[in-house]
């Protein structure tokens, strides 16, 4: 924090440039406000409309959800919070999940205003995504629904998952076990089409959200983003837990370990970059396949992660044909 400006430059004059904010989040802050906002150097009181419903009960059946965040009792609450940092001279302000409010509350003094977390903002560029999808791939005549997912809400009718669909076409829970990579290959090859998307973002959090999410495939660009072989095994596990199949872009053709590591831990396709020939895409292939029959050169090893299931003979006596290769 001293790096800019020194020892006395930073602590000699920092005291008023730190923001100092206090959450207000349950039912007692509110009773105990007055006394709150008579503490010295409260710069700004934060409102978490979440768990200050749950603390107030307004999730224990009076309501339906979200009737609880125009309730009278939250208004209530609320109203009280403006009026004892007014009277204190507190900033106000709050998070929402999305820009529905944001003017009614921009109204009632709250300027500092979070609009959601990251992964909220993709969830609902996701949202947007699916619904265009499933748009062009109607108008390809190759219609295509998302699998099943519960996020957002997990609820009944209107608070049910985000499920866009083609008219006549009901996206159900699955019911049995993840779809092996052959038969989506051959889905592929019927002219069924597989949407997904590249993560770069080197977060496990982010691919299981997307996993869950409904997208058929993902992808961990290990060409492009800073993931470790830590990280990429974080990150598959997460998007095999969301029900997705894994894909990773290595470096290249001669990128024998990053080709191995990602299948040894568990992807179901690598992508290979940068191929100017025959000899470097047979070379790519080569690694990407076990060495029965001949047909490549990945190293067989027991136990790893992409073996948890089927263990050594049923994963590596059948994988060559479970494995996507693209160049």
């Amino acid at each position: 924090s001293m790096d800019k400006q020194g020892l006395l430059g930073y602590a000699g004059g920092n005291n008023d440039n730190v923001l100092i904010a206090l959450q207000v989040e349950t039912a007692d802050c509110i009773t105990n406000m007055e006394e709150i906002c008579a503490v010295p150097r409260v710069d700004l009181l934060f409102l978490g409309q979440n768990d200050l419903c749950v603390s107030m009960g307004l999730f224990d059946g009076k309501y339906d959800f979200p009737d609880m965040y125009k309730s009278p009792e939250l208004e209530a609450a609320t109203n009280k919070l403006i009026k004892c940092a007014t009277e204190k001279d507190i900033l106000l302000g709050m998070f929402q999940f999305g820009t529905d409010r944001v003017t009614e509350f921009l109204d009632k003094g709250f300027n500092f205003i979070s609009v959601g977390n990251d992964l909220h903002h993709a969830l609902t560029q996701n949202f947007a995504h699916k619904e265009a999808l499933v748009a062009a791939s109607v108008a390809a005549n190759k219609p295509w629904a998302p699998r099943h997912t519960n996020m957002p809400f997990g609820g009944a009718g209107a608070l049910a998952g985000h499920n866009p669909a083609p008219d006549g076409i009901t996206v159900e829970p699955s019911a049995g076990p993840v779809e092996p990579m052959k038969s989506v290959k051959d889905a592929l090859r019927a002219g069924k089409p597989k949407f997904g998307i590249f993560v770069n973002s080197h977060s496990p959090t982010v691919a299981e959200q997307f996993a869950h999410a409904g997208y058929d495939w993902l992808l961990v660009d290990c060409q492009h983003g800073p993931m470790d072989s830590i990280t990429m095994s974080a990150m598959l596990c997460a998007i095999q837990n969301g029900g997705a199949k894994s894909m990773v872009r290595v470096a290249g053709y001669d990128d024998r370990n990053g080709i191995q590591q990602a299948l040894d831990l568990g992807a179901d396709g690598i992508l290979i970059p940068y191929i100017n020939n025959a000899q470097e895409a047979a070379a790519g292939v080569s690694c990407c396949l076990y060495p029965f029959g001949k047909a490549g050169t990945r190293s067989v090893y027991f136990p790893q992660r992409s073996m948890n299931k089927q263990g050594l003979l049923g994963y590596a006596g059948g994988n060559n044909d479970n494995v996507l290769i693209a160049l």
